[in-house]
């Protein structure tokens, strides 16, 4: 069987309500081995966030990004 997708989802964190309802639409597609998904809140206590997502995004194969004000407003991009 082949290896799932790696799905990066970015998003501002003020929208995390937002990726909660996309992951449950993508969670078919996890439970089939099809994706596997990473996002910010998967972030482990301690690590260099900016580090970790670049790591992330460059990995991904597909690349999510949930435009917003807020997500405009970071320093991040």
């Amino acid at each position: 069987m082949p290896s799932p997708k790696r799905v990066f989802i970015g998003s501002a964190q003020a929208d995390a309500a937002h990726v909660d309802t996309l992951k449950k639409h993508l969670k078919l597609y996890e439970r089939q081995n099809l994706i596997q998904i990473w996002e910010e809140s998967m972030l482990i206590p301690g690590e260099i966030r900016n580090s970790r997502i670049e790591q992330e995004l460059h990995a991904a194969e597909i690349i999510l990004l949930l435009f917003s004000a807020d997500l405009l407003a970071e320093d991040f991009i």
